[in-house]
């Protein structure tokens, strides 16, 4: 009997290990960069908690509240000792009203997390125009809502590919440990040092071919800058992202050079050192449609710059066409989102070829072959 549990114990440390790496949870370097994308199933909450506070705060306002007193009367959860963005968020700012700070001292010292951006930029382009910063508060939990929504479906599409990758990681050793139970023959085999090292080979192409189907799909879901220059997805959506918020500053009641400013300060970080060359070279006097080009030269750029352009030059309403521009750009990034989850099936064809189907033959099959084979011998 204990040599038998002996027998078992290292083949079940290793699918015990296997299946650690196949179902993991996020590592704190991907919750990091989920943070700002809101990816993760807790994040994702934490947006619909956003666009509600977003329409609940819009509602105070409506009624005749100052904003001051509307946000003060919303707290979030009514228990404080529970974390989210959106409590830290709130917390902050009544703290720094309590201590005598101003609302737009206190709102641009709070932490902003995931989808509190828009809700920060609304109150902070607010003139004391209340209407204005109702409209941009309902718009911003629109934009919320959307976002939500695309990351959604971006998880749903690639759930596919991710699900085959952790099966096929998780098949050998799962097969290994059944034949263990089953076969004296198996169990007597793998204790042999050829064995062993075959085995062990396998396991460690079992690895790799994870780390790498994860590295190919979390590249495929969520593109980011790579060798010093970024995908067009990710140009997409910043832009989209900046056009979103260009629109709820509008709609708040602040212009299109003061939003800009504005962002330049305390927007999306990979937004901010192009607003802050286009703040400056508007600062020194330049035009704004020679400053634009700070924000890139691809069409979209070029239609975000004659929007604000003419905007500036004949008092045009902004805030629709910018809306309306913000829509195609999330169009666009859809997809190519779309095309990108189109490409996992053959992107993680190389690690599927070179590791994983080795590694289910060293650790699923050979054991069983040579079993198989040493009986076949001893009956002869």
């Amino acid at each position: 009997m204990m040599r038998s549990i002996s027998l078992l114990a290292e083949p079940t440390l290793i699918g015990v290990l296997i299946a650690r790496l196949a179902f993991a949870p996020p590592t704190s370097r991907r919750l990091v960069a989920d943070a700002r994308s809101c990816d993760t199933p807790a994040l994702g909450t934490a947006a619909t908690e956003v666009a509600d506070y977003a329409d609940d705060l819009a509602r105070r306002i409506a009624t005749g509240l100052s904003p001051i007193v509307a946000l003060r009367a919303s707290r979030p959860d009514a228990d404080p000792r529970r974390r989210s963005p959106l409590n830290d968020w709130w917390s902050s700012i009544e703290h720094g009203l309590a201590t005598g700070a101003t609302l737009d001292r206190s709102v641009r010292l709070a932490p902003i997390r995931g989808d509190l951006d828009v809700v920060s930029v609304s109150l902070l382009s607010t003139r004391g125009d209340t209407a204005a910063l109702v409209d941009g508060l309902r718009r911003a939990a629109t934009v919320v809502r959307s976002r939500e929504d695309v990351r959604r479906r971006r998880r749903s599409s690639a759930a596919q590919a991710v699900l085959s990758a952790r099966v096929m990681t998780a098949l050998p050793p799962i097969v290994l440990i059944g034949a263990l139970l089953l076969s004296p023959g198996v169990r007597a085999g793998v204790t042999q040092p050829p064995m062993v090292m075959v085995i062990g080979l396998g396991v460690a192409l079992n690895i790799i071919g994870w780390r790498w189907m994860r590295s190919l799909t979390e590249r495929g879901t969520r593109p980011r800058v790579r060798n010093g220059a970024q995908s067009d997805v990710q140009r997409e959506e910043d832009l989209a992202l900046l056009v979103e918020l260009l629109a709820i500053g509008v709609r708040s009641g602040s212009g299109a050079i003061e939003t800009i400013k504005l962002l330049a300060e305390v927007g999306p970080p990979q937004l901010r050192p192009s607003l802050t060359r286009v703040s400056e070279a508007v600062d020194r006097g330049m035009r704004l449609d020679t400053a634009l080009v700070e924000l890139g030269s691809d069409r979209s750029a070029r239609r975000l710059a004659t929007i604000l352009v003419d905007g500036s030059r004949d008092g045009s309403p902004l805030a629709p066409a910018l809306e309306h521009l913000a829509s195609d750009l999330r169009s666009e990034t859809r997809r190519l989102h779309h095309t990108a989850i189109g490409e996992l099936p053959v992107r993680l064809t190389p690690p599927l070829v070179l590791c994983t189907l080795p590694a289910v033959v060293l650790i699923a099959i050979a054991p069983v072959a040579v079993a198989a084979l040493t009986a076949v011998r001893a009956d002869l």
